[in-house]
């Protein structure tokens, strides 16, 4: 008996796409250029908007006629342009929506496997829709990934009238879904998800088959009834066309973060020992005993702080008192203390450690610090020292998504990483224009000699605006720095709105409010990502959403994001960078050598201060973009690396 077609394509393993080195790398590089240039925007474009155009000529056609021939040519993917047409009328009809040519382009270039920058407010949501349905032709399973489960659910939802329309099924797993929905849910032609639940369950099913991936195995246990194909316990239909929302972060940010499904395991002798470290770890003085390097999150021992070690180890547990697990004990219970802070990198939520995602400022709940360095955070604020735990299996996202044999996407703030995106994944990256021209304002930018003078002068600037009735938005770094620049307004601005992990839950209601008349509104990186920010009655002529960055980013596509959330589809709108001396992206990145006579540019007047200043901190974003990608291409080669040698994922369920 022959092994049923869906048993085979949900267990297979799809190649995975190679990143090369060396001479090979260079000519990846130049096919790059080569599978770019053969995007034609001007001629994408133009055959954008005549397919627009014919949609309108379908107004007078009976929707049943409509759907007919949709399907018609859907079960044959018959005429690619004729199809987009049709959807064009069908979405209008369906959801009161007509595509704008930027959608259709965008749909067009999504199709043939590419990433496409869409700027905020251009429609990415509907031309996801419209790219699902058109991968869902091949009849192989669909994936549309968001940033978080409410935009998953209601990107699905809102959806769903045109997808059954089209006689398509659709479905959305979250964080709260139990597994025997998550099955039933995978069964759907196009299903919304956060990248972190697909992996999961793709990890999970790898478990359950652990070395029975043969497919002659299979089909022997299917004929004699030991595979049970029809009640199969895998959660996913397999793995085909993925379109990726806000791909820069998912693809990029967060790629190189490996996903771990472990089992807690007792372990009480290293939650006594991280304790007695940091405890121990308290007299140590930075200066004297060690010293630190931020740029690359370093700590180099003195040799008085290497004596230190040998006298302080006596307090530790007898099986930690070895000159080198002493000094790794050490060791992470200073990091815990220098680079991880309270309210930056992570929360204390029902006294346990949340992490913060640091680009997009939301929760990661599931996610740990790994073993030791987990528990010295935990002793650092006096929580309840967690066991560690013990992998079952473990995959990084870059990893995974080169598994699929078709990715597509969309960002308002991708061009910057488009080299990266074709090395790791092979996927070109395409320029949509805008449907209206913008003309948001990007105002000079303000330098001050320290964070106290520039965070005056932003208050003032704000409440000058918010006296005015301008709509405010206000983004900064980390929790903590918003909740510190709350309370500046405390009693001056009344109706203000915090906007970070702490506050998530209030999100989709404070973005709603942001461009209304007086809002201010203060936000971490994730500023609503997703949702956007409509201006109020009136707004226009006070000039839009004014957007502050309240200091550089480690990247410039990080304010870009920001930026993007004012000035949508031709609304007004303004933005402003306010940068200081101390701003963490100056004192990780400046050589020592630059340190004194930068400072003196940013205490004092100077010709050309604020260009040579602006240009300074560009130069310095383009050194951390480098720094970063660097590391994350480290990453992807010992990410490679292990799993090559540890042959995963078809050994992932194997025990020793």
């Amino acid at each position: 008996m022959i092994l049923p077609y869906e048993d085979r394509f949900r267990v297979k393993i799809p190649e995975i796409r190679h990143v090369y080195a060396g001479v090979d790398k260079l000519v990846h590089h130049f096919k790059g250029g080569v599978a770019a240039k053969k995007f034609k925007r001007k001629e994408l474009l133009e055959r954008s908007r005549e397919i627009v155009e014919a949609s309108l000529g379908l107004q007078d056609t009976k929707i049943e006629e409509l759907l007919v021939e949709f399907k018609r040519l859907f079960d044959r993917k018959e005429s690619e342009d004729r199809r987009l047409t049709l959807l064009c009328e069908l979405s209008n009809r369906v959801l009161g929506m007509r595509p704008y040519p930027v959608q259709v382009m965008a749909v067009k270039v999504i199709q043939q496997s590419a990433i496409v920058e869409m700027a905020t407010g251009e429609g990415k949501t509907l031309a996801a829709s419209l790219a699902a349905i058109m991968f869902a032709t091949e009849k192989k399973p669909v994936h549309v990934l968001t940033s978080n489960d409410y935009l998953a659910q209601r990107d699905a939802r809102e959806g769903r009238p045109l997808f059954s329309a089209c006689g398509l099924s659709v479905g959305f797993v979250g964080s709260d879904t139990d597994p025997a929905m998550r099955r039933q849910v995978h069964q759907n032609d196009i299903v919304y998800t956060t990248a972190k639940e697909i992996l999961t369950d793709y990890l999970r099913d790898r478990i359950k088959l652990g070395s029975d991936t043969n497919d002659l195995k299979r089909a022997v246990d299917y004929a004699l009834n030991r595979l049970d194909f029809t009640g199969s316990d895998l959660t996913l239909r397999g793995l085909h066309s993925v379109i990726v929302d806000e791909a820069d972060n998912i693809l990029i940010d967060e790629a190189v973060i490996p996903l771990i499904i472990s089992a807690k395991r007792d372990n009480l002798p290293l939650r006594e020992a991280a304790v007695a470290a940091f405890m121990a770890a308290e007299s140590f003085e930075e200066g004297l005993d060690y010293k630190i390097d931020l740029k690359y999150k370093l700590i180099h021992w003195t040799s008085i702080g290497k004596e230190k070690i040998h006298g302080a180890r006596e307090h530790l547990p007898l099986m930690w008192r070895g000159i080198k697990r002493a000094k790794e004990l050490f060791n992470i219970a200073i990091y815990a203390r220098e680079f991880l802070k309270k309210d930056e990198h992570y929360i204390i939520d029902q006294d346990k450690i949340v992490l913060i995602d640091n680009l997009t400022g939301r929760l990661m709940p599931q996610r740990n610090l790994g073993i030791n360095l987990q528990q010295a955070v935990e002793a650092k604020e006096g929580v309840e020292v967690t066991d560690p735990t013990e992998t079952i299996g473990r995959m990084s996202f870059q990893r995974f998504f080169r598994l699929f044999p078709k990715i597509g996407g969309m960002s308002g703030t991708v061009k910057e990483v488009r080299k990266e995106i074709w090395q790791v994944y092979h996927t070109p990256v395409v320029e949509v224009p805008t449907h209206r021209p913008v003309i948001r304002r990007e105002l000079p930018w303000k330098f001050f000699p320290s964070n106290e003078k520039k965070i005056n002068a932003i208050v003032r600037d704000v409440l000058h605006r918010h006296e005015k009735g301008q709509p405010v938005l206000l983004g900064t770094r980390s929790v903590g720095i918003s909740e510190k620049i709350a309370e500046n307004f405390d009693g001056k601005a009344g109706n203000y709105r915090i906007l970070n992990a702490v506050r998530h839950a209030e999100e989709s209601e404070t973005v709603a409010l942001a461009g209304q008349k007086t809002a201010l509104t203060i936000a971490t990186n994730m500023a609503g990502r997703g949702t956007d920010i409509k201006l109020g009655k009136g707004i226009k002529s006070l000039g839009g959403l004014y957007v502050v960055c309240t200091e550089p980013q480690a990247s410039r596509r990080l304010d870009r994001q920001l930026f993007g959330r004012s000035g949508r589809q031709g609304d007004p709108g303004e933005a402003i960078v306010y940068a200081a001396w101390d701003d963490i992206l100056i004192k990780s990145f400046l050589p020592f050598f630059f340190k004194l006579p930068v400072k003196f540019l940013f205490s004092h007047y100077f010709p050309f201060k604020k260009i040579i200043l602006k240009k300074l901190v560009l130069l310095l974003q383009e050194k951390s973009e480098a720094y970063f990608a660097k590391q994350r291409l480290s990453i992807l080669k010992s990410d490679d690396w292990i799993e090559a040698y540890l042959n995963f994922p078809e050994q992932i369920g194997s025990k020793g």
